[in-house]
């Protein structure tokens, strides 16, 4: 799976190359919270986003829509290039799946973080589709 990672990242990233200056991937280690309306489903979306150095990730969505609450736990493993990050899905609420998205990172400091999604899994993943953006903050 890292071997498709790699095509994967290669391909998209020698296509959309540009002369921008390459974010600190290290400032993406540790926990972030954010939120977002979903649009599509009604519903206001917190998130908290852990990125762990060994290169492994959980995640917990939460999402309100004023008659129910649903949450959602994900984990797998990520990669940075400087730009682009690349999550593998591979669980997601205690079911194993296998997802790969991709995100573009616009800003990445060691307290905020924007990216938008890029080829995101539009059809399988609520909310993570192609250009929206996404704001978060470090809390650990």
């Amino acid at each position: 799976m890292k071997l498709l990672s790699v095509i994967f990242l290669a391909i998209f990233v020698s296509t959309h190359a540009s002369a921008e200056e390459k974010l600190d991937c290290e400032n993406l280690v540790g926990t972030w919270v954010g939120s977002s309306f979903e649009y599509n489903i009604e519903s206001q979306k917190t998130f908290q986003s852990t990125f762990n150095k060994d290169g492994t990730f959980e995640m917990v969505f939460n999402f309100a829509n004023g008659v129910s609450d649903e949450s959602q736990k994900e984990s797998g493993l990520w990669e940075c290039d400087g730009r682009y990050v690349v999550v593998h899905t591979l669980i997601v609420s205690e079911s194993e799946v296998e997802y790969v998205d991709l995100y573009e990172y616009l800003e990445l400091t060691s307290s905020y973080r924007k990216y938008r999604a890029v080829l995101a899994n539009c059809d399988d993943v609520v909310g993570d589709c192609n250009g929206k953006l996404y704001e978060s903050v470090k809390i650990h």
